[in-house]
């Protein structure tokens, strides 16, 4: 086993990676010793620094800055005001700077002035802080005017190697791994190249703090410790390793989580890759895999920060163990589907359609059959979802809580109408009109459940770009989207329907009732998004692939299809390439 170990190529390029990592970090400026102070006590904390505090109270932030001869500028976003700040006991005044109350943006501190108040490689900084209502806290980034580019670059580039050599690994067909590579590579571009963490996510911050507090106190928080703390704490643990790294190599949190959550992303690619396989072949897997790889918001959310990807990866398996089941009647699979599920329960609460996938993979993967009793694995299935349900039904009991936990919180200008109109009827000319969707704007189709649905199924609820050449990318990528849809209803149509597409078939159903559903119990705009239900994909492309390739179909419904699919995915590739 050494000898294989040994003489294996992935070996070498990890350890090429650590090696590039390393010298990353060590050129990196970090900060250290972060102390926040109130009421005369002091604790040591992390950035960014997230907490409940009195209506008009005062705190202090102190930390350090470790810059061996470099060259940097510091972004101090005070939440909600800067008072005073002290760099190596200088009073630096902010009375006058503009966004000293701004917790959105806060203001620089510009390289040339603090390189006059710089003395040896570590500076001491102490903020006075005012909280004016709500939540308060700190968030800095250093700026450094000096990249290890090329150090990354290689590191991308091993990465993308490493990739590659592990789908082979995996004995995944020559021609796949090539295409999943290439999505590998492009997710690694989007998660290097994004200006800013929290650019394409949501509540951001709120995760982070999640993980923060798990972190430092080592104990689960209470729903309304935190604006996301209402969520299942699976992925917020699962990110403390993350948390714990970021400190160990003294950069930002927010740097190791957010690669955590692309490394997540490749997995789902993979997921949802061997999901595929268990039900299409040669060409049509080809072409499918394609697909997948380059839906454009599934490399938006690659380093997006939240439970979201978890969920993703862990429904697809879910999804994989019960194709599998149903068609082979593989108990192990059954089992790691359970095991899947339970996770992704714990994970997001739109696990209750991942709980109706493995019960109807059981209903018709279990029956008919030659055998009286449960085999093994089945009995270890059945027994995993029974802890599943117990946990449920506890849950409900201590804390039966709302749907969506800040649900109250949200913005009244977010509200929409509700009425069956809005739920059936889909404006074209506006889809078409407009490249992206917003959920402030109504003219952007926010008002109509399909259009906004479907508008965010490719490009979430951000406006990517707004350079001419990415709006009119945007605008193919709507366009050959809607062919891509009659394309699949085709395919559907004109099925032989098997056990596996029963199960594709319900999961979009299901998936979409639930969209539905979510945004009848809560008219606001970003609960009709359609990151809620991204593995709703997998019931999407199995079809649209069946109806592009139907064999008695004519030759130019076959070259029209071939070439809506290619226009989709490369329009949707070189978007995704130019917009960060």
């Amino acid at each position: 086993m050494w000898k294989r170990i040994v003489k294996a190529p992935e070996l070498y390029l990890v350890i090429l990676i650590c090696v590039c990592i390393a010298g990353i970090v060590k050129s990196n400026i970090y900060c250290d010793n972060v102390l926040l102070t109130r009421n005369n006590s002091a604790s040591q904390t992390s950035f960014p620094i997230k907490n409940k505090f009195e209506d008009n109270e005062y705190f202090t932030v102190a930390f350090d800055i470790n810059s061996p001869g470099k060259e940097y500028s510091l972004r101090i976003i005070p939440d909600d005001c800067a008072e005073s700040i002290t760099i190596n006991g200088y009073d630096f005044q902010t009375k006058n700077i503009a966004g000293r109350c701004d917790y959105s943006k806060g203001f620089v501190i510009a390289a040339d002035t603090l390189k006059k108040l710089i003395a040896g490689n570590t500076t001491h900084y102490e903020v006075i802080l005012k909280n004016n209502g709500g939540d308060g806290g700190l968030e800095i980034a250093i700026l450094q005017e000096e990249q290890s580019g090329t150090l990354a670059t290689i590191a991308l580039i091993l990465c993308t190697l490493l990739a590659f050599f592990l789908c082979r690994r995996l004995k995944i067909p020559m021609g796949i791994a090539l295409i999943l590579t290439i999505g590998v590579a492009l997710r690694l571009h989007f998660s290097y190249s994004l200006p800013k963490y929290d650019k394409f996510g949501h509540d951001v911050d709120g995760h982070i703090a999640y993980i923060q507090y798990i972190a430092e106190n080592k104990a689960i928080p209470h729903a309304d410790d935190c604006w996301t703390c209402y969520h299942p704490p699976v992925y917020f643990t699962a990110m403390v390793p993350s948390w714990n790294l970021a400190n160990m190599l003294h950069v930002q949190a927010s740097t190791t989580i957010q690669w955590t959550s692309t490394l997540i992303s490749v997995l789902i690619l993979l997921a949802g890759f061997f999901a595929l396989q268990s039900i299409l072949k040669g060409k049509a897997l080809v072409l499918a895999t394609t697909i997948l790889t380059f839906w454009p918001t599934l490399i938006l959310s690659s380093p997006r920060i939240g439970n979201d990807q978890l969920f993703y990866l862990l429904h697809l398996i879910c999804l994989w163990g019960s194709l599998v089941y149903v068609q082979r009647r593989s108990g192990m699979h059954l089992f790691v589907a359970a095991l899947a599920t339970l996770l992704a329960y714990w994970t997001k609460s739109t696990a209750i359609v991942s709980i109706g996938i493995w019960l109807l993979a059981l209903a018709i993967g279990y029956f008919p059959r030659g055998i009286k009793h449960p085999r093994k694995w089945e009995v270890a299935a059945f027994l995993t979802f029974g802890i599943l349900l117990a946990g449920i039904a506890l849950r409900h009991v201590l804390s039966p809580g709302e749907l969506i936990g800040n649900a109250q919180s949200l913005h009244g200008k977010l509200q929409v109408e509700n009425s069956l109109f809005h739920f059936i009827y889909f404006d074209v000319k506006s889809f078409i009109e407009y490249p992206f969707t917003s959920p402030w704007l109504d003219e952007q189709g926010r008002q109509f459940f399909w259009n906004y649905a479907l508008k965010t199924a490719l490009f979430g609820e951000f406006t990517l770009s707004r350079i001419p050449i990415a709006e009119t990318l945007a605008t193919i990528v709507s366009c050959s989207f809607l062919g891509s849809i009659i394309i699949a209803i085709r395919g559907l149509w004109n099925k032989a329907i098997n056990r596996a597409d029963i199960l594709l078939i319900a999961q979009g159903i299901a998936f979409f009732a639930a969209l539905m559903f979510l945004r009848f119990k809560i008219p606001f705009s970003c609960s009709n998004d359609f990151r809620y239900i991204m593995p709703v994909l997998l019931s999407f492309i199995p079809f649209l692939v069946h109806g592009a390739t139907i064999k008695k179909a004519s030759t130019k419904w076959k070259a029209a299809s071939g070439i809506c699919i290619a226009t989709f995915v490369i329009s949707s590739t070189m978007l995704m390439w130019i917009t960060v």
